[in-house]
């Protein structure tokens, strides 16, 4: 599981992407295994 600060990092990583229009794999991956774990 993610710890707060990685959360916070990966938050940040998508919202990024979001401004620049770029797809972030991590940002999937993470959605990804949430998705099939609840």
């Amino acid at each position: 599981m993610l710890d707060l600060k990685e959360e916070r990092k990966y938050k940040r990583l998508r919202k990024l992407g979001q401004e620049l229009h770029i797809p972030i794999p991590e940002a999937f991956w993470t959605l990804e295994v949430f998705d099939k774990d609840g």
